[in-house]
């Protein structure tokens, strides 16, 4: 079975000078094989009831890369270029069976690291840079895919095992959900239609109409504790002049020098690189410096603090909420919202001069 599985898949391999990609079925198929056989022990202690109705759940999505390194190779046609990278794939989330929207669904199969590449499958790596149009096309062919799909036929001990899928398409960043909902700016929230002047209203917030549409995309885990990180020190970079935007020579001076001192503490006493702009793309700010940031909370207040500084309750509260989301456990929704609201309005009532940016206003106020 498992020579049978493969050599359908390279089959369905299509490979270019710039591109590689496999069809969607094909790449379920064998995922959902290789799934079932890792959980042999567990397929055979259960009844044969459990198997007339399986899901496996998986996410996908899409996101680019420029600036790669360039390599001494002539492609065939002067468009192709190796220096820019788009990359489309999926991940297993769960193998359930049951209804999907049953509280008593048995869980058979589930990813123990769902933010993790570890199960990461490609299903397209293409040289091209990333742009609107290109994100919009390649969403459009992948969900033309899944309306195609057929369950996958397993045959496991004489037994001929049939899963469904459902694919959702979260694994996107701020970038891709602007794309894909015709959102123009990055400073405007893609669920509720709002601008950064807007966020601090939180009464205003609470009641605001969204479009709950735009809710599918879920939460980025990885990108949320980065960007958590980044209000805060991008907060701590003004708080000499407690303004969103330095206007002038002098602010701008004051927030740089600030910025200077902020980022030497940083590689001093924890030895973090932050805000440092990386050869080819970003910079230094990724998901283990903003853990470490939360890790450490109060050196991390006491690095970003002049005056009145960074408020260590306020880095704990960003803390309770980022490890809220990422610990993979079933949340008091009505809880976890009350809290989300309290932390925006104390990050408020604390910094009334400094907007709160996209991402943490999304997760404060649209989280649940």
């Amino acid at each position: 079975m498992n020579v049978i599985l493969i050599n359908l898949v390279c089959k369905c391999l299509q490979i270019t000078e710039s591109c590689a990609e496999v069809k969607l079925q094909a790449l379920l198929d064998i995922t959902t094989q290789r799934i079932l056989k890792s959980q042999g022990s567990i397929i055979d202690s259960v009844s044969d009831k459990y198997f007339e109705k399986l899901y496996l759940i998986s996410k996908w999505g899409c996101d680019g890369s420029s600036q790669q390194s360039e390599y001494k190779q002539v492609f065939n046609s002067e468009c192709d270029s190796d220096s820019s990278i788009f990359f489309t794939s999926v991940v297993p989330l769960q193998l359930v069976s049951g209804d999907i929207d049953d509280p008593n669904k048995i869980i058979l199969w589930q990813n123990p690291r769902f933010s993790s590449p570890r199960y990461c499958r490609p299903i397209k790596i293409k040289f091209i840079h990333e742009t609107v149009d290109i994100t919009l096309q390649e969403k459009e062919c992948i969900e033309n895919q899944i309306e195609k799909l057929q369950p996958s036929i397993v045959h496991f001990n004489d037994t001929e095992i049939m899963v469904n899928h459902i694919l959702m398409f979260t694994m996107i960043d701020g970038k891709v959900c602007n794309s894909v909902t015709s959102t123009k700016s990055a400073m405007r929230c893609y669920i509720c239609g709002s601008t950064s002047k807007d966020f601090n209203k939180i009464e205003k917030m609470i009641d605001i109409k969204t479009n709950d549409l735009n809710l599918k995309f879920g939460l980025s885990i990885l990108h949320s504790w980065i960007r958590f990180f980044e209000c805060l020190l991008h907060l701590s970079y003004k708080i000499g002049i407690k303004k969103s935007q330095a206007r002038g020579d002098e602010e701008k001076r004051k927030v740089l020098e600030n910025k200077k001192r902020i980022q030497e503490d940083f590689k001093s006493k924890l030895g973090l690189l932050v805000d440092i702009p990386k050869c080819c793309y970003g910079t230094s700010n990724d998901g283990n410096t903003a853990r470490r940031f939360f890790e450490n909370t109060e050196m991390s207040s006491s690095m970003t603090t002049i005056s009145t500084g960074v408020d260590i309750e306020i880095i704990n509260c960003f803390k309770i909420v980022l490890l809220t989301i990422s610990s993979g456990y079933k949340i008091d929704l009505k809880k976890f919202n009350n809290y989300c609201i309290l932390t925006a309005q104390k990050f408020v009532d604390k910094y009334p001069w400094y907007n709160m940016s996209t991402s943490v206003h999304k997760i404060l106020i649209h989280g649940t």
